[in-house]
């Protein structure tokens, strides 16, 4: 007679006084007449993963408070100048509601498209620009 497996998580106190994380996966072995006879089962230790988990979630959420709460402008935009990503910030300093910008061409924020033609330039130049200013 096959049944189903059952799996569940657990903490399991070993001998050394550390709490360990596992992972159990059990299936039972019935007889014809459906006697459960053995439990066969896996167990995996599964404490770094579970700690590696907590670690990225720590940082996500470090990054996320930082990226709603800093003042200055961030934002990523296709080399065509589409707006692919912008901070929160946007609002603090412009009309601009981020979900009404992401998707806008830069040409239409700035003043003068030609400030956004010369950003494109240093940025093909050097690779990058840093502290770049421009009215709109």
């Amino acid at each position: 007679m096959n049944k189903e497996s059952y799996s569940f998580e657990a903490r399991i106190l070993i001998p050394d006084d550390t709490i360990r994380e596992v992972f159990s996966t059990s299936k039972g072995q019935y007889d014809e007449k459906g006697n459960l006879q053995r439990l066969i089962g896996i167990v995996q230790d599964i404490t770094d993963r579970k700690l590696a988990i907590q670690s990225i979630q720590a940082s996500e959420e470090k990054f996320r408070q930082i990226y709603n709460n800093i003042l200055d402008v961030y934002y990523e935009a296709s080399l065509d100048g589409i707006i692919l990503e912008i901070i929160p910030s946007i609002e603090r300093i412009s009309q601009y509601k981020r979900e009404e910008i992401i998707g806008k061409s830069l040409y239409d924020i700035y003043a003068d498209p030609l400030e956004r033609d010369a950003l494109i330039e240093n940025l093909l130049i050097k690779g990058s620009v840093r502290d770049y200013e421009y009215l709109n």
